[in-house]
């Protein structure tokens, strides 16, 4: 079974294809390119860190995450905090020249309402401060997941595709810079929350 599932009537935007364990792109200029790499050792020293700092939170170390080249890895809360873990842990790559475009991306665990003012920035006087589109559906691994397309704006999301899902116990989301589109950060996104669903055993 293909661990990634996409409604028909989506299929023709994400252009995503999964064949076993290996992500690729299809229909999109005829190309097909392996979008995830093998964690490299700066990346599993971070997400260690990051199950370290809090108990609370199930942190879930994905095995593959967005290819790019010269990536540094940080650790954080995700209320944007330094070192306030207590509403969960937010994980960021990004890369200096990759070669799959921009290469930043982040991966946070924690409260769901703490996940939300992640997607929804808002500024002191409460309004939103970039656009975020209606969610679209798909199933990753067996599990329902919300996809998003952020705009540009002040937001740590900014020109990101973010997918949501609740996995592990807890509010989990992947987002992907869209700097070579919103089909690539599309798959890049899904394939590494796909990474984490399994790491959870699906739960």
């Amino acid at each position: 079974m293909h661990p990634l599932r996409i409604p028909a009537s989506k299929q023709r935007h994400a252009c995503v294809l999964v064949a076993s364990a290996l992500l690729v792109t299809s229909g999109c200029g005829g190309r097909h390119d392996d979008l995830l790499m093998r964690a490299p050792g700066g990346f599993r020293v971070a997400c260690a860190k990051a199950a370290a700092v809090h108990s609370s939170w199930r942190i879930v170390c994905p095995p593959r995450i967005p290819r790019a080249a010269g990536q540094a890895f940080s650790v954080g809360g995700a209320n944007l905090s330094v070192a306030d873990f207590r509403d969960g842990v937010l994980l960021s790559g990004a890369g200096v020249e990759p070669p799959n475009g921009y290469g930043h991306w982040t991966l946070a665990f924690g409260r769901p309402g703490t996940l939300h003012d992640l997607l929804y920035p808002r500024d002191a006087v409460g309004r939103l401060q970039t656009f975020v589109s209606r969610p679209s559906r798909a199933v990753v691994a067996g599990r329902a997941v919300a996809l998003y397309r952020i705009g540009g704006g002040a937001g740590l999301y900014s020109h990101h595709v973010v997918v949501a899902a609740h996995a592990c116990g807890e509010g989990v989301q992947v987002t992907v810079h869209r700097w070579h589109g919103t089909a690539q950060a599309t798959a890049q996104a899904l394939g590494v929350m796909a990474e984490v669903i399994r790491a959870c055993g699906g739960g």
